[in-house]
């Protein structure tokens, strides 16, 4: 906050809320406690764990005012004693050639005076693998990394990734969401870890204010009231930066309602009347157009039958007077086919058919014998009305290759169709150091407690902490997956309890033991 507007001679606004509010100290002025809501502690856990253990760059998003550069001071503060910590002021940052300048100066011998600022940079990074070795690793924090020239960045993370990434100084980068896209870099790479940091809540500004009011002397329940957290949470967008300067305002109503606010909340009934029956004419029209739709789709459900042509046979003989008239065929019987040598053409005529007499009739059965007579097929039916009644296909039945048909063909849905070929599996994990590699499923099934050391998506990060250590018995491996990708964990020993776990990290090398163990239940892997 501004100094003139706190200042007791000129009558700021702290001397006015410690008149009304008895305050004896400003809340809005605190550095402590840290505010763990709102995932700033996981964000922080985060940060310690893999700027001492990780083989990734760490980039750190959020809106202007989220507490960025906050939580980046709580990291130095707890961290110092075991990370190596430089700052690179983002006014430096200006060019490629100030960048090399700025690390000159801090690897000093390592990096020639004529050296170019690529090879300046990639030499730096080559020296800080040489120093952890010594026990203790770099951090390089770029704060407001939006605003530094992309070329510069992305030097940088060039320089780290072509080092040994387990060994070399960290990069942690901090700006707004612009600065991914600026170091031309995406959220699914194995090389980046991506925080962000979201807006607060109403719980949270709750929670932020709560204990500094208390510290204070201040009344909570009037300070921070439903109206009044509302307002904050209106205001402040869930910034940190505009939460401190519109809080005195609000708590000493100093900050007016939004025009029009009152208003809206004394609506009539009459204000949605046309709107109600804009919407009531709407779903009488859309009812009346989906009833008919239904109809529509009954109609053209409801299968449409052809009357069956009804085929009368006349029979040829003595009886022919007397013999009862047959009943009507629904299905046209297809006679046999005759032999190739009698087969006759198949003609369809127009005239009326002859009246066949009894003798003609006899005449023609005379020269069969008994065994032609029965192969002889029957003779087809004639009907009564004109001969172009007669249905085409019976005619249509008989083919060239000696009276056999052809065979339906098989309907295209019925087809076998060839099955697809499975998509290939995932190959399966080997592990490049069987001996110390333990299954996660083994390790969870465990139940006890064991102590984690390391963590990184590539298996080098891993190998190279237990090749550091070979006699350091009870040191394993495992793989798991963090975001759909590897995740290769370092731990130590299985314990029954978490006190012991934490009596075994004290006989661990003093150079783990500066590391902040991670003491965890196995399960929990």
């Amino acid at each position: 906050m501004v100094d003139g507007l706190n200042s007791v001679e000129d009558g700021g606004l702290f001397p006015r809320l410690q008149h009304r509010y008895g305050l004896r100290a400003d809340p809005l002025d605190m550095d402590t406690p840290f505010f763990p809501d709102a995932s700033r502690q996981h964000a922080l856990e985060t940060l310690r764990h893999l700027c001492g253990f990780g083989d990734m760059a760490l980039v750190l998003t959020g809106a202007v005012g989220s507490g960025k550069t906050r939580l980046l001071g709580e990291l130095i503060r707890s961290e110092a004693a075991r990370l190596d910590f430089h700052r690179l002021p983002t006014a430096a940052l200006t060019s490629p050639q100030a960048l090399a300048r700025d690390l000159r100066s801090v690897a000093r011998s390592a990096i020639a005076p004529d050296d170019g600022p690529r090879e300046a940079v990639f030499k730096f990074f080559r020296w800080t693998q040489a120093k952890v070795r010594k026990g203790q690793r770099m951090v390089l924090l770029i704060d407001d990394a939006d605003k530094v020239p992309p070329e510069v960045s992305r030097l940088i993370l060039s320089g780290f990734l072509s080092s040994e990434r387990a060994m070399a100084a960290v990069p942690v980068f901090s700006g707004t969401e612009a600065l991914l896209p600026l170091l031309d870099v995406d959220e699914d790479t194995l090389s980046v870890h991506h925080l962000h940091l979201r807006p607060l809540g109403k719980s949270d500004i709750y929670a932020y204010l709560e204990p500094r009011i208390q510290r204070a002397g201040g009344p909570v329940p009037e300070l921070l009231s439903n109206s009044k957290l509302e307002r904050l949470h209106t205001l402040s967008q869930g910034s940190f930066g505009r939460l401190k300067r519109i809080t005195p305002g609000v708590w000493l109503d100093m900050v007016a309602e939004k025009p029009g606010s009152r208003k809206r909340t004394a609506l009539s009934w009459r204000q949605f009347a046309w709107p109600a029956l804009a919407l009531i004419i709407l779903a009488g029209s859309w009812w009346l157009v989906s009833l008919q739709y239904d109809y529509s789709v009954a109609d053209q459900s409801v299968p449409k039958t052809k009357p069956e042509p009804v085929r009368k046979s006349v029979t040829v003989g003595p009886d022919a007077e007397s013999a009862p008239e047959p009943e009507p065929e629904k299905e046209a019987v297809e006679p046999a086919p005759l032999p190739a040598a009698d087969k006759p053409e198949p003609t369809i005529s127009t005239e009326p058919p002859p009246v066949v007499s009894e003798s003609s009739a006899s005449a023609r059965a005379e020269p069969l014998s008994g065994e032609a007579r029965a192969s002889e097929p029957e003779a087809p039916e004639t009907t009564d009305g004109p001969a172009d009644s007669v249905p085409v296909e019976t005619a249509d039945a008989v083919t060239d290759n000696g009276g056999v048909t052809e065979p339906a063909s098989v309907p295209e849905q019925d087809r076998i169709k060839p099955e697809s070929e499975p998509e290939p599996a995932e190959p399966a994990f080997t592990p490049a150091l069987p001996a110390r590699f333990v299954d996660l499923d083994r390790l969870r099934d465990r139940k006890g407690w064991t102590v984690q050391l390391i963590a990184g998506h590539l298996e080098s990060t891993a190998l190279n902490l237990i090749r550091q250590y070979p006699d350091l018995d009870g040191l394993a491996y495992t793989r798991s997956k963090l975001n759909d990708k590897p995740w290769f964990m370092v731990v130590y020993g299985d314990f029954v309890s978490s006190g012991a776990a934490h009596e075994a990290v004290q006989s661990l090398p003093e150079a783990l033991r500066k590391q902040s163990p991670w003491v965890r239940r196995s399960a929990d892997l």
